[in-house]
C-alpha cells in the first residue's frame, strides 16, 4: 500500500475528508490523524512522509541527471557532425587518394578527441553537483577557506584576513601572541575598528536573510548560492562564515518559536482588534437591524535597551581567545579574533533577552547606576499582568491553579484549569498550552502517576493535556514558576524594530579603556488580548468569553495581619490574606534584583496599607488601597535598599509612575 492509499484510509476512517477538503483541520484533528496512523501501520505518520518526500527527491534527480546526460550527449553530437562537417568541406578531391593514410590518420585522431570530449560530459553529468551546494569550479565553499596563505589567514582574499593584522596571526599561530606582545595603542584600535565593521556586516546579513525569510539555520545552509562575481570570492567566503556564526546563535535556546518576532515596531503601534456583536435574527419584515464591530486597538511599544561595557585590553583578550582554542580544539570552523570576539559577545546578549522576554520588565534606569538586565525590556509575563491590570484578561484565579509542588499536583493544576475554561470558551482546541520547560520532567512523572494504569502501559502524550489534547509547548526561561499561559499559537509576539541592531558593537578608545556599546529596541505585545471593562470585578463577572489569552496567577496568599512579606522563590505576586485589624507592610525581605512584586488586595475588610517611609521612603506617596483588586508594584532600586514604586491602584484607580515606565500604555 502506498503512502497516500495509507494516508486516505486514515482521513476515510477518522470522518476527516469533507474538512480536509475545505482546509479546516484542528490541531486536535490532526493529533487524531497521526495516532491513527501510527495504531493502523505501526510507523509515525512523520516518518513515512519523509520516505516518501526522500523517495520522491531522489526521482527527481535521477530525471535531473537523465535529462542532463540526454542535454550534454547531443550538444556532444552536435560538436562532432560540425567537426566532422567541416573536415570534409576542406578537402580537396584531388589530394584523397594521395594521402589516404595521412586522412584516415587525421580521422582516427578527430574521433578519438571527440570521444574524449563526450566522455569528459558524461562524467560531469554522472557527479553533477547539486544546485543549492556552494561551490565554483566542483570546490565546495569550505567556511575554513582554501587553506592558510602567507597573505591570508585561511586562504580567504579579504582584508578581514589579512596576515598584516596582528589578530590574525595569533589566530593561525597562538604562540606568536606570547613571542610579541600587543601594542595597545596601535593593535588595539585596528582590532576594535575591524570589529565595528563586522558587528554591522553581521547586523546587516541578519536583516538581509530576515527579509528573504530565511532567518532559520535549513534555510541559511541551503540558501547560500556562490557566485563568480563583482563581490568577489573573499567576500563570498566571509558571508559563509558569518552565516554560520548566525545559525549558532539562532541554535541558542530560545523562546521565538513561541513567541514569534515582529519587526519594524518603533513606538505605540497600534495593532487593531474587532469584537464582533451578533447579527442573525429571526425574518420579519421592516427595518429591524441588528449587528455591530466594536474596535479595541493593542498598543504595541518598544523600549531602548542596550549594553554598555569596558573592554579587555588586548593583551587579556588574546589570553582568553588562546584559552578558547585549547579548550574548544575540536571546533570544526577556526574562528578569527574578530568572529570569535562577536560570537561570544552575541551569544551572551541572546541568552538575556530571552531570559528578559519572559520574566524581564523595563524600568527606567536611575542616572548613573547600572541597572539590572532584567530590566531593559518587559517581557511575557509582565505584559499578561499590564492586561490584567488594564482590566482586558481576567485571571483564571481560583488558588488550586495559583502552583504545584509534585507531578500530580502539576497535572491535576493544568487539566482542572483548562476543564474550567472549556466550560466558557469556544473552540479551545485551537488554543496551545505554555509550561515551564523545567518542569517537563514533574509533568511527565506525574503522567504515568496518575494514567499509566489507565492506558494499556502506553500512557498518554506527555506533549498533550490528557483528555482535552492541547498542544503543551515547553518554554524555557520561566525560572521555577509555575506559570501557566493558555493562547491562540503567535498571539503573543516578540517585538523588535530592526533585525540584528543588538549586535551592532562600536568602540570608542578613552585613555587607557575601550568602550564597547550597541543599542536596540525590544518589547512584547499580544495581537489580540480581551475585551476591556471598567474593573476586575466586572471583568472577572464578564467570565472569560471575551478573551483569547488565559494565565493561571501563580501567586503566595500572605498570612493574616502580615506586616512584611517574604520572597518566595521566583514568585512575583503576593496576595493579602483576610486580617483582623488594620495593618501596614513595612518590607519585603528576600527581595531579588530585576524582580517586580505586585502587592495586591486579596480582601478589602482591613486591606494592608504602606507608608512613605523606611524601605518604601522613595515610592510616590503613601499607599491606602480600599477596594479588593488595589494593587502596588515596587522595585529594588540599583543600591538594592530601598523600594522603588512602579504602578498602583487605589479604590480602582490606576496610576503609571511615567518617570519609571515612561511607554506603558496609560502612563502618558
Amino acid at each position: 500500500m502506498t503512502f497516500f492509499e495509507k494516508l486516505r484510509s486514515v482521513f476515510a476512517k477518522q470522518g476527516f475528508v469533507d474538512k480536509a477538503k475545505s482546509n479546516s483541520m484542528t490541531a486536535a484533528d490532526w493529533a487524531a490523524v497521526r495516532e491513527a496512523y501510527q495504531t493502523e501501520y505501526g510507523v509515525e505518520l512523520s516518518a513515512d512522509q519523509a520516505a516518501y518526500n526522500n523517495e520522491q527527491q531522489q526521482a527527481q534527480q535521477a530525471q535531473q541527471r537523465a535529462d542532463q546526460l540526454e542535454q550534454e550527449n547531443a550538444a556532444a553530437l552536435t560538436l562532432i557532425n560540425q567537426a566532422l562537417s567541416e573536415d570534409e568541406g576542406a578537402s580537396e578531391p584531388v589530394s584523397q587518394e594521395g594521402h589516404a593514410e595521412e586522412r584516415n590518420l587525421q580521422d582516427q585522431s578527430l574521433l578519438q578527441g571527440v570521444q574524449t570530449m563526450v566522455t569528459a560530459f558524461q562524467k560531469m553529468s554522472k557527479g553533477m553537483i547539486p544546485d543549492r551546494t556552494p561551490s565554483v569550479g566542483g570546490v565546495t565553499l569550505s567556511a575554513n577557506g582554501p587553506g592558510h596563505t602567507d597573505q591570508y589567514f585561511c586562504g580567504i582574499e579579504h582584508d578581514l584576513f589579512s596576515m598584516s593584522h596582528r589578530y590574525n596571526q595569533v589566530a593561525r599561530n597562538p604562540a606568536y601572541a606570547m613571542k610579541v606582545l600587543p601594542v595597545e595603542k596601535t593593535d588595539g584600535p585596528k582590532f576594535h575598528a575591524a570589529l565595528s565593521e563586522y558587528s554591522d556586516m553581521l547586523r546587516n546579513r541578519i536583516n538581509d536573510l530576515r527579509s528573504r525569510n530565511s532567518l532559520n539555520p535549513k534555510a541559511i545552509r541551503e540558501d547560500f548560492a556562490l557566485n563568480v562575481n563583482s563581490d568577489g570570492l573573499g567576500n563570498q567566503y566571509l558571508t559563509r562564515r558569518t552565516d554560520e556564526i548566525i545559525v549558532r546563535l539562532l541554535s541558542v535556546k530560545n523562546v521565538y518559536d513561541i513567541f514569534p518576532r515582529r519587526y519594524g515596531i518603533q513606538d505605540r503601534e497600534v495593532m487593531y482588534n474587532a469584537f464582533m456583536g451578533e447579527f442573525s435574527q429571526a425574518y420579519q419584515k421592516g427595518g429591524i437591524w441588528k449587528g455591530n464591530i466594536d474596535l479595541k486597538p493593542e498598543i504595541a511599544y518598544v523600549d531602548d535597551a542596550m549594553f554598555k561595557t569596558l573592554f579587555d585590553s588586548m593583551k587579556d583578550l588574546e589570553r582568553k581567545y588562546i584559552g578558547y582554542l585549547n579548550k574548544d580544539g575540536s571546533d570544526p570552523i577556526k574562528w578569527t579574533m574578530i568572529e570569535w570576539a562577536m560570537l561570544q559577545i552575541s551569544t551572551k546578549l541572546i541568552e538575556e533577552q530571552n531570559r528578559r522576554k519572559i520574566l524581564g520588565i523595563y524600568v527606567n534606569p536611575e542616572t548613573g547606576k547600572v541597572g539590572n538586565f532584567l530590566n531593559a525590556g518587559t517581557g511575557v509575563y509582565y505584559t499578561l499582568l499590564r492586561y490584567y491590570n488594564e482590566n482586558k484578561i481576567a485571571l483564571v484565579d481560583d488558588s488550586a491553579y495559583a502552583g504545584y509542588t509534585s507531578g500530580e499536583t502539576m497535572v491535576a493544576c493544568v487539566v482542572n484549569m483548562l476543564q474550567k475554561l472549556a466550560m466558557t470558551v469556544d473552540n479551545l482546541d485551537a488554543y496551545e498550552v505554555i509550561l515551564n520547560a523545567n518542569h517537563r520532567a514533574m509533568w511527565l512523572a506525574g503522567i504515568r502517576e496518575i494514567y499509566g494504569k489507565d492506558t494499556d502501559f502506553k500512557g498518554p502524550n506527555g506533549d498533550e493535556v490528557p483528555d482535552l489534547r492541547n498542544v503543551i509547548r515547553w518554554c524555557p526561561y520561566m525560572g521555577q514558576l509555575p506559570l501557566i499561559i493558555v493562547q491562540q499559537p503567535g498571539n503573543i509576539q516578540s517585538l523588535e524594530f530592526n533585525a540584528g541592531e543588538m549586535f551592532a558593537v562600536q568602540f570608542l578608545p578613552d585613555m587607557e579603556a575601550v568602550k564597547a556599546w550597541s543599542v536596540w529596541k525590544e518589547g512584547t505585545s499580544a495581537e489580540f488580548s480581551g475585551k476591556p471593562e471598567s474593573s476586575k470585578a466586572a471583568k472577572k463577572a464578564a467570565g472569560f468569553g471575551d478573551q483569547v489569552i488565559f494565565m493561571n496567577r501563580p501567586s503566595v496568599t500572605l498570612e493574616a495581619d502580615a506586616t512584611t512579606v517574604t520572597a518566595k522563590g521566583d514568585y512575583r505576586h503576593y496576595i493579602t490574606g483576610v486580617n483582623t485589624a488594620a495593618k501596614a507592610i513595612t518590607d519585603i525581605t528576600g527581595a531579588k534584583p530585576g524582580f517586580a512584586y505586585l502587592l495586591e488586595v486579596g480582601d478589602e475588610t482591613y486591606p494592608q496599607s504602606i507608608a512613605k517611609s523606611g524601605k518604601f521612603a522613595d515610592i510616590t506617596k503613601a499607599y491606602a488601597p480600599t477596594k479588593e483588586g488595589d494593587y502596588i508594584m515596587v522595585i529594588l532600586n540599583a543600591d538594592g535598599d530601598k523600594f522603588l514604586e512602579l504602578e498602583r491602584c487605589e479604590a480602582g484607580v490606576r496610576k503609571i509612575n511615567q518617570n519609571l515606565q515612561p511607554n506603558v500604555p496609560g502612563g502618558r
